[in-house]
């Protein structure tokens, strides 16, 4: 399918989340937007980063200050190929692209799944230190926004130089011209490229970030709905158990684990090492010359002006 037919065919963005709750407050639309992705169909973003919107910030701890989402499935609806039912959840920055075939995890119908987090962040050195880290928000002339957009928009770029058409699993560049996932020659000339690219070494120019962002996800869940809650309709609760998700997503602590890169030596301080260094080699150097000086100077005279003894 191509993206449209794609798009028209997943589940509707707004009944995918049938309910959505951020710190007690029923979350507001203009922060939830939508894209299309080729394994996982149609995708919801909320609290992304945009010109137009800042995002929600936490105050508190606790599922009561977090992200509470109903989700429905539409299992009935789902294709006879589907080989498995639920969700992927990818948490990211505000500012990054989410990919989920390279981040997140599944979660699946009947339950309630709570996602605790811990902030963690990592700050790195630029030129002239080893890692050479970019701030890719701030790079000029480029619109790509983090490593791994970067390190996508360098191979797609090979792939339409050698094959004519790009990768639609790498979901970055989409205006030009998709390769037929049918067509053996067009997917072989893309593994082709792959393999090249992976066995020449790095050949793309994307450094580490500057500053990076891990939330360090734990994990729990509880069957959800309880038969207590619905006692009187059972069919109701095998409905709910077959089609809905509830995922609460909060943090465990606002205490946030910060690793961050210093210089051995700092400007002034290199340049207060340096002078040190040569005032002690330069101090020993005139002494030594000094040295020199004197024993050249009794050389000398003894050469020119010796004494001579004479025998009477």
């Amino acid at each position: 399918m191509d993206e449209e037919t794609r798009r028209t065919n997943g589940h509707e963005p707004f009944e995918f989340i049938k309910s959505c709750f951020f710190n007690r407050k029923i979350c507001p639309e203009n922060l939830t937007t939508s894209f299309e992705n080729l394994r996982y169909g149609n995708c919801v973003t909320f609290n992304k980063k945009t010109r137009e919107m800042e995002p929600l910030y936490v105050s508190h701890i606790g599922k009561d200050s977090g992200l509470v989402l109903d989700l429905n499935l539409e299992t009935s609806f789902y294709s006879p190929t589907t080989e498995s039912f639920g969700a992927r959840v990818v948490i990211h920055d505000p500012n990054e692209t989410p990919s989920p075939e390279e981040q997140g995890f599944n979660v699946g119908p009947g339950y309630e799944i709570s996602v605790s987090l811990q902030q963690s962040v990592m700050y790195r050195l630029p030129t002239p230190f080893r890692d050479h880290c970019v701030d890719y928000e701030k790079r000029q002339g480029s619109f790509v926004r983090s490593q791994k957009d970067c390190v996508r928009t360098c191979i797609q770029t090979e792939n339409f130089a050698k094959c004519g058409c790009i990768d639609q699993t790498l979901s970055i560049m989409n205006n030009l011209k998709h390769c037929n996932l049918t067509n053996q020659t067009q997917m072989c000339c893309l593994n082709d490229v792959l393999e090249k690219m992976s066995n020449s070494g790095p050949t793309c120019d994307c450094p580490q970030p500057c500053r990076s962002i891990s939330y360090n996800e734990i994990l729990s869940r509880a069957i959800w709905p309880s038969k207590a809650s619905i006692l009187k309709e059972p069919s109701t609760f095998q409905y709910l158990r077959d089609d809905k998700i509830r995922l609460t997503i909060f943090y465990s602590s606002l205490e946030r684990t910060v690793y961050k890169q210093k210089a051995k030596f700092e400007g002034f301080e290199l340049l207060s090492f340096l002078g040190c260094e040569l005032g002690l080699w330069l101090g020993l150097s005139l002494l030594g010359m000094f040295d020199i000086f004197e024993k050249l100077s009794l050389i000398v005279r003894r050469m020119f002006f010796g004494r001579t003894v004479q025998r009477t």
